[in-house]
């Protein structure tokens, strides 16, 4: 039995409905406490911005505070000089549209965060991961067809077919650097973001059953 196998691929352009952000607070001081408390804060002044933008709390993911000695070395001996907080959030932003405002009331409110981001990307419930894929069941076929076309042979049927994910990699704003001016009590120049369109890729091989072609 001749067989014909072909792998197709379906390529789909679109708006990416999600953003991801990653917001890090960072803070000093002398006694180990008093660092605990200022990143505590800075961090519950970031969950009330959140809460603010309608941001719902199963897309907030805060990794919790840590604090950790900062050191130097002065004349060959490491010195204490103080102790750090750092505590990350981690932001999915299902309305892509709010996210510059949403950087800049962060910066705002709390101007001793590190924004990094955004980082677009796709739900996984998107259509346009089903239409990838029905697309790339079409180029199998197509292909398939012109192969046994050329062979002059005659597709029964499919006999098989698997398909191989193909990461469609999400588009990263580069970092990040924002002027705070506390005088001013905004953010200098503004912040301009544009997602762009994201291509997603879907992938299927496909193994025909064939029969020589009848004239």
């Amino acid at each position: 039995m001749a067989t014909i196998t072909t792998t197709g691929i379906g390529r789909q352009t679109v708006t990416p409905n999600l953003a991801r952000l990653s917001v890090t607070n960072t803070l000093e001081h002398p006694h180990q406490a008093k660092a605990f408390s200022l990143v505590a804060s800075a961090t519950s002044e970031l969950a009330e911005v959140l809460k603010e933008s309608s941001i719902p709390s199963q897309s907030i993911a805060t990794t919790g505070v840590r604090v950790e000695a900062v050191t130097r070395w002065i004349n060959d001996r490491e010195e204490r000089m103080g102790y750090r907080g750092v505590a990350t959030t981690s932001i999915t932003v299902e309305d892509i549209s709010i996210v510059a405002a949403l950087c800049e009331s962060i910066a705002v409110r709390v101007p001793e965060s590190t924004i990094s981001g955004p980082n677009w990307t796709i739900s996984s419930d998107h259509p346009v991961h089903s239409q990838a894929r029905r697309a790339a069941a079409l180029d199998a076929q197509a292909r398939a067809e012109d192969f046994a076309s050329g062979l002059q042979l005659e597709i029964l049927g499919v006999l098989e077919a698997s398909d191989a994910p193909l990461s469609s990699p999400s588009q990263q704003q580069p970092h990040m650097d924002m002027m705070f001016s506390r005088a001013s009590g905004g953010v200098q120049g503004g912040l301009a973001m544009e997602s762009g369109e994201l291509e997603v890729l879907a992938q299927l091989t496909v193994r025909f059953e064939t029969r020589p072609a009848t004239n």
